[in-house]
């Protein structure tokens, strides 16, 4: 996932706020919107994933999303991205629940400029 958000060309996001509605953000290179995500709110992050994939009708969009935990302020919630890569012991999800973000959904083409050794690169991150 974070790969794929620096071959967006992007570095970081910062959220500041808390949006009134249940949404997701998507980036695809240079364009970041938030969108509706009042259809996966109650749904697991697996569900979440599959769901924006199919929407975004991009199998290769990268995905990191909050589940029931994150949703409903435990203080331990993790970030699933890529269907089995957690951040939990930080209580980041719930901090993404706290804020109604779902989800990320990031696609990128771009690539990350130079690279020593492109290949090894490209087979730790796929």
């Amino acid at each position: 996932w974070g790969a794929e958000l620096k071959m967006a060309g992007w570095d970081m996001i910062i959220f500041e706020g808390r949006s009134a509605k249940p949404v997701y953000l998507y980036i695809n290179d240079d364009m970041a919107e938030l969108r509706d995500a009042a259809h996966l709110w109650g749904k697991s992050v697996w569900q979440t994933e599959a769901m924006l994939k199919t929407s975004l009708q991009d199998p290769l969009v990268r995905v990191s999303s909050i589940g029931k935990a994150g949703e409903n302020g435990v203080l331990y919630a993790a970030v699933v991205n890529d269907l089995h890569r957690a951040a939990g012991r930080s209580g980041v999800g719930t901090v993404m629940g706290g804020k109604n973000l779902k989800a990320i959904a990031v696609r990128g083409t771009k690539g990350v400029g130079n690279i020593r050794d492109p290949e090894a690169f490209m087979k730790v991150t796929y």
